[in-house]
C-alpha cells in the first residue's frame, strides 16, 4: 500500500459559497467509496476519481474567507500529509461596466466596477463564452480588454479564480466599428462652432457618441442616421488640417478618410450701405478679413441668407439684401421650427427637492424664448447647450417615483422621451470611516448615511475628483479615495453622478507610513516567518496589518520605526513565488512602495556528515538537503544550541558543532537568522565525550562508537582504525617518509574531530649485526647477546626467536641481551628485535639466526665418589655434544647449597667422553659438617643456565660422624667400602 500524496491543486481559490470544482493532482489515488477531500475542517460535498494521479473535489460552503489546507483520503481515515493551500474568497459582485459597447474587432478597454475583487493571477472576465485575463486595479475595480466577437449583446462576468464567475453581470454590446467617409463642410474657422456633418456607416444612437478633431477634447455628436452624424467643430489654437475620428462608445475612436481644415476666422469690419428698404434687392459691400472664395460663401441677414454673394477679395465681399416681412422697428419675428427628436437624458434620477441639472440628447433643438422641459406635469426652464440642459423642478407633492420627461420648443407642443426620470429621496451623510488617509490615496472610505441608491451613477467626490461608489446598502457605500497633495479634502456623494451632497467635515491627509527594509525578505512557502519591517510613520493601533500579495495578517507594533508580521502560507504552495508586501495602519490604506517578499520552497535536511562529534564542539558538520540559499543569516541549531552556518551549495550548508553534553540532538537549519527553522528534520547528531589517549595501546573515552570513519592520524597522515572495544583501537602506523623522531598521534571517530595530542616516536630501522652465541639447546635458557646498529631504551625492547617473543635486557645503544625460549625442535630460527613489542626490524630472512641444538647429557661418571675438598678428576660419558660449542662446554655441580661450574679439561675426539675436576663442596657461610652430600653432575654451555641429563657424584663424609646410605652405616673413626648406586635423572 502506497500512501496518497497531493502535488498541486487548480484552481487554488474559490468563493466562500462553495461549489468550486478543484482539480487535485498527486499520486496513489484510488477509486474507493471513501474517497474524500478535506478543506481545512470542512469535508467536500463530492470527490470524483479521475485517475491514480487526479481527483476532482467540490469546495464546501465556508463561514469565513482565508487559507485552509486541502487534503485527500482514499479510506476515510488516513489523509495526505503533503496538503496544498486553498484560499476561500469573499463573494465578488459586478455592478457596472464602462463603456458598455465596443467594436466587434475587440480591444476595447472595459472598466469593471464592483466589490470583492482580489489581485490574482487567475483573474478573468467573461464576454459571453469567451474568457480574457483581467488586470486588478483595486478591490472595487478591474480592467479587461474585450475579445473579438460577432455583433450582438453579451453578458460580462468576473472571476477571481478563472472558473467561478460572478452571479451578477452587465451587458456589453458588440457592433461594427463606425467609419467616416466624408465631412461637410471640410473646413471651418479656428474659432470653432462649425456644424460638421460626417457621413459613413455603423453610427449608433448612443449617449457616448463622440467626435474628435485632431488631439482636441472629445465632443458630443448628434445622431442623424445609421450613416450620418453631426458635430460642432471645437476651437483650435492653430490653423491647419486635422484628422477627424468618431466613436460610438466614447472610448474607441476610428479615423475618417477625410480631414477637417481649420482656417483663420473671417471678421467683418464694415458694411456699405448700412441699411436698405425691407423689399431688399440692394447690393451691399462687406469689408473685413480672411474671406475665401468657396461654394459655401454666403451672407446672412438676421438668419436669412443672401440671394447672391460675390467674392471680391480676401477682405471684400458683395451681397444682395434679401426681402424681409417687416421693418426692424416692428419688433415682430416668426420662426418656422422642425419637430425635435429626443434620444436620452442623464442623469436618470434626482432628488424630490429638484434642482438636478438634466442633459437631454437629441437633435432639431432650437434656442427659442419658449424652449422648456416638463418632468411629469411640472415645467422647468431650459438652457440650449446642444444638447439642451434642464433643471428639474421639485417633485409634485414631494412624491417619490417615475415621471415622464418632455421637451417643448414653443411652450405649447411637448415631445416625450421613452425613458422616465426617477425622483428619489435626498441622500444624507452621517459619517465616514476612516476620516484620514495618506496622500497616496487608495483609501477605502466607508460612508454611512441614508437613502443611498444602487446605481451605476452612484459616485463620491473628493474635492473635484469623482470616483465610482460601491453600493453596500441604503445606509452605506464604499469609495476608494484618490491621491491628493492637500492637507484635507471635501467629501461629497451623489446618487445620480450630478447632485452631490457634501459631508460637513473634511477628510484629512496624513503622512503615509513608509517601509525601508524587510527582514527577512524571503522564507518558506509554509509561512509562519516573523518578518520585521523597518521604516517610519508607524502607529500603535489595532488596525495595523501587513498584506502579503492579497492575504492580510495582523501586525505587531514595536515602535514608530518597526512593525512585525507573521507571513501566511504561500498561495502557490508547490513553487517559489514573489508577492508584494505592504502595510496599513487603518485596515484600509496600504502602502504602495513596491516592497516584496519571496516565498521559497521549504528547506529540507536529508543528512549530516559526520553524524557525531566531540562534546567539546568544533566539529565541522556538512548538512545536506535541498532549497538552501546563499545568505549571511544562515543558522544551524543542534538541539537548543544555535551556531552560524556557511552556504556551500543549494544542497549543502557547513556548520561547526557547538560544545554541549553527550547525547543525540536534532539538527535544524534557518535561512533568516534564526527566526524560522526547518520543521523537525529527523536528522540527528550525536555528541560523544572527548577521546583521551592514555597510551599508544589504549584510549579512555566515555564510549567509542563503532564507526566506519574510525581512524588514527600520525602527524598529518591518516590510517584506518580497527575497533576492538570501547577502550581500545588498533592502528597500523603510516609511513614516516624516512623522518626519524616524534610525531603527534590523534584518534578520530568521525574523520573530523581528533583527540588531544599524544606523542609517538618514529625510529630509524633496526639492523641486527650479530647474535652470540648463535646456537643453544632446545631446552632454552641460552643467554644471547644481540649487537644492533641503533637501539634506545623504551621499556618494551624484546627479541623474537622465530615466532616466540621474549623480553630483552637493554645494555647499550648497540647491544641487548635475550634468553632463548625453549623450542620443540632443532634447527635455525630468525632473531628479530623490537622497540615497542609490535614492530620488528625488517632484516631479510636468514640474516640473523639462532640454531637450536639437542641438549648435551651425561650418561655416566667415574669415579662416583670423592672428597668434599674437590680436585677429583671425573670422566663423563656424554651425548649430544656439538663440536662448534665445545669451547664453551662446562661441568655443572648442583646441590642443595647451590650450583658450581668447572671448565671441561678434555674432550675426546669421539665427543663421547669429557673430563673435568670436581669443585670444593661446602655449605655457604658455615663450617663443614659430618654429613654425606649428593650433587648432580651435568654438562652445560657457558651461556646457558640450564642443563640436560645429569649423574650423581657423592662426596664421602668425615669419619667422625655416622650416616645411613641405603642400608649401610659408617661409624666415626672407621672406613667401610660402600657400593653406591647411580641415579640418572632427565631434567627438562
Amino acid at each position: 500500500f502506497f500512501a496518497a500524496a497531493v502535488g498541486s491543486i487548480s484552481p487554488s481559490s474559490g468563493s466562500i459559497v462553495g461549489g468550486t470544482i478543484v482539480t487535485v493532482t498527486g499520486a496513489n489515488f484510488e477509486d474507493t467509496n471513501d474517497l474524500s477531500c478535506l478543506f481545512g475542517t470542512l469535508e467536500s460535498p463530492a470527490a470524483v476519481y479521475k485517475s491514480s494521479t487526479e481527483v476532482e473535489c467540490e469546495a464546501p460552503l465556508s463561514s469565513s474567507s482565508g487559507f485552509v489546507s486541502l487534503k485527500v483520503t482514499v479510506n476515510g481515515v488516513d489523509y495526505t500529509t503533503d496538503a496544498s493551500q486553498f484560499l476561500f474568497l469573499e463573494v465578488a459582485k459586478l455592478i457596472s461596466i464602462e463603456p458598455a459597447s465596443g467594436s466587434v474587432d475587440g480591444g476595447t478597454s472595459i472598466l469593471v466596477t464592483g466589490y470583492g475583487f482580489v489581485d490574482s493571477s487567475q483573474l478573468k472576465c467573461n464576454f459571453g463564452s469567451t474568457s480574457v485575463l483581467g488586470r486588478y486595479i483595486s478591490p472595487t475595480q478591474v480592467e479587461c480588454e474585450s475579445p473579438p466577437s460577432i455583433s450582438g449583446a453579451v453578458n460580462v462576468e468576473v472571476s477571481m479564480n478563472g472558473i467561478d464567475f460572478t452571479s451578477s453581470s452587465s451587458t456589453f454590446l458588440y457592433s461594427p466599428p463606425p467609419s467616416a467617409s466624408s465631412i461637410s463642410p471640410s473646413f471651418g474657422p479656428s474659432s470653432g462652432g462649425t456644424s460638421v456633418t460626417i457621413s459613413g456607416n455603423s453610427f449608433e444612437l448612443s449617449k457616448d457618441l463622440r467626435c474628435r478633431f485632431g488631439t482636441s477634447d472629445d465632443i458630443s455628436a448628434s445622431y442623424i442616421s445609421f450613416t450620418s452624424i453631426a458635430c460642432i467643430a471645437p476651437f483650435s489654437s492653430t490653423d491647419g488640417t486635422v484628422e477627424v475620428s468618431v466613436s460610438n462608445n466614447g472610448l474607441d475612436f476610428f479615423p475618417s478618410s477625410a480631414d477637417f481644415e481649420y482656417k483663420p476666422t473671417p471678421l467683418i469690419t464694415m458694411i456699405t450701405p448700412p441699411s436698405d428698404n425691407i423689399a431688399g434687392g440692394a447690393i451691399v459691400t462687406v469689408t473685413g478679413t480672411n474671406f475665401e472664395n468657396t461654394s459655401f460663401l454666403s451672407c446672412l441677414f438676421d438668419g436669412t441668407p443672401s440671394p447672391s454673394t460675390t467674392f471680391v477679395s480676401s477682405t471684400s465681399v458683395t451681397c444682395e439684401v434679401p426681402p424681409i416681412t417687416s421693418s426692424s422697428s416692428d419688433n415682430v419675428a416668426f420662426d418656422f421650427l422642425g419637430d425635435p427628436e429626443l434620444f436620452s437624458f442623464e442623469p436618470i434620477s434626482g432628488a424630490t427637492t429638484g434642482g438636478t441639472s438634466v442633459l437631454i440628447i437629441g437633435y432639431n433643438f432650437a434656442n427659442t424664448n419658449h424652449l422648456s422641459c416638463k418632468f411629469g406635469e411640472v415645467t422647468s426652464t431650459e438652457r440650449l447647450i446642444s444638447p439642451i440642459e434642464c433643471d428639474t423642478p421639485a417633485a409634485a407633492d414631494d412624491m417619490v417615483g417615475l415621471v415622464d420627461v418632455s421637451v417643448s420648443l414653443d411652450g405649447v407642443s411637448f415631445f416625450t422621451l421613452d425613458a422616465q426620470f426617477a425622483y428619489i429621496e435626498p441622500l444624507a451623510i452621517g459619517s465616514i470611516a476612516p476620516q484620514a488617509g495618506p496622500s497616496s490615496g487608495w483609501t477605502e472610505v466607508v460612508i454611512s448615511g441614508g437613502n443611498f441608491v444602487f446605481s451605476k451613477d452612484l459616485k463620491c467626490r473628493f474635492d473635484e475628483t469623482e470616483v465610482l461608489a460601491v453600493f453596500v446598502s441604503a445606509q452605506a457605500i464604499i469609495c476608494v479615495r484618490p491621491s491628493s497633495l492637500e492637507e484635507s479634502v471635501a467629501v461629497s456623494v451623489a446618487n445620480n453622478g450630478v447632485d452631490f451632497m457634501k459631508w460637513d467635515d473634511a477628510f484629512s491627509i496624513v503622512a503615509a507610513p513608509s517601509i525601508t527594509s524587510v527582514v527577512p525578505s524571503k522564507d518558506s512557502i509554509v509561512g509562519g516567518t516573523v518578518v520585521a519591517l523597518s521604516g517610519s510613520g508607524f502607529t500603535d493601533t489595532p488596525s495595523n496589518k501587513c498584506i502579503f500579495g492579497f492575504e492580510s495578517v495582523a501586525a505587531t507594533y514595536i515602535s514608530s520605526a518597526t512593525l512585525t508580521c507573521t507571513s501566511p502560507p504561500s498561495s502557490t504552495p508547490t513553487a517559489s513565488s514573489t508577492v508584494s508586501l505592504e502595510i496599513t495602519n487603518d485596515d484600509k490604506d496600504f502602502t504602495t512602495f513596491g516592497n516584496t517578499f519571496q516565498y521559497i520552497k521549504a528547506t529540507q535536511i536529508t543528512s549530516v556528515s559526520p553524524s557525531f562529534g566531540a562534546t567539546s564542539g568544533g566539529t565541522e558538520v556538512t548538512v545536506s538537503g535541498y532549497n538552501f540559499e546563499d545568505r549571511e543569516s544562515i543558522k544551524c541549531k543542534f538541539g537548543a544550541s544555535e551556531v552560524d552556518g556557511t552556504f556551500l551549495f543549494t544542497t549543502a550548508v557547513a556548520c561547526a558543532a557547538p560544545a554541549t553534553g553527550a547525547g543525540s540532538v536534532d539538527v535544524e537549519i534557518s535561512l533568516n537568522g534564526g527566526v524560522d527553522y526547518t520543521s523537525s528534520s529527523n536528522v540527528d547528531f550525536e555528541f560523544f565525550s572527548d577521546v583521551t589517549i592514555v597510551g599508544i595501546t589504549g584510549v579512555l573515552p566515555s564510549r567509542i562508537p563503532e564507526s566506519p570513519n574510525l581512524s588514527c592520524k600520525f602527524g598529518d597522515k591518516f590510517v584506518k582504525e580497527m575497533f576492538l572495544s570501547s577502550t581500545q583501537l588498533s592502528c597500523i602506523t603510516a609511513p614516516a617518509d624516512d623522518v626519524v623522531g616524534d610525531v603527534t598521534v590523534h584518534v578520530c571517530l568521525n574523520c573530523v574531530d581528533f583527540s588531544v595530542d599524544s606523542a609517538y616516536k618514529f625510529d630509524a630501522p633496526i639492523q641486527v649485526d650479530s647474535v652470540t652465541p648463535s646456537f643453544g639447546p632446545i631446552l632454552g635458557g641460552t643467554i644471547v647477546r644481540v649487537v644492533v646498529n641503533n637501539v634506545r631504551y623504551t621499556g618494551a625492547v624484546g627479541c623474537r626467536f622465530g615466532d616466540v617473543f621474549v623480553t630483552a635486557t637493554f645494555l647499550s645503544a648497540q647491544e641487548i641481551e635475550c634468553i632463548s625460549p625453549s623450542s620443540g625442535s632443532v634447527g635455525s630460527v630468525d632473531v628479530n628485535i623490537t622497540l615497542n613489542g609490535v614492530d620488528y626490524d625488517n632484516a631479510v630472512v636468514g640474516t640473523a639466526t639462532f640454531t637450536y641444538v639437542p641438549t648435551p647429557g651425561v650418561l655416566g661418571i667415574s669415579p662416583r665418589t670423592g672428597w668434599r675438598d674437590g680436585g677429583v678428576e671425573l670422566t663423563l660419558s656424554t651425548k649430544n655434544l656439538v663440536g662448534s660449542g665445545l669451547g664453551s662446554l662446562e661441568c655443572s655441580f648442583v646441590s642443595r647449597y647451590g650450583s658450581v661450574r668447572t671448565p671441561v679439561s678434555h674432550v675426546d675426539e669421539s665427543l663421547d667422553v669429557v673430563t673435568c675436576l670436581t669443585p670444593p663442596q661446602k655449605q655457604a657461610g658455615a663450617q663443614v659438617v659430618n654429613l654425606d652430600d649428593t650433587v648432580g653432575v651435568s654438562l652445560v654451555y657457558s651461556s646457558s643456565p640450564k642443563s640436560g641429563l645429569y649423574n650423581i657424584f657423592e662426596f664421602p663424609i668425615d669419619f667422625s660422624i655416622f650416616i645411613f646410605i641405603g642400608r649401610s652405616t659408617t661409624r666415626a673413626g672407621q672406613e667401610d667400602n660402600v657400593d653406591w648406586s647411580v641415579r640418572i635423572i632427565n631434567v627438562e
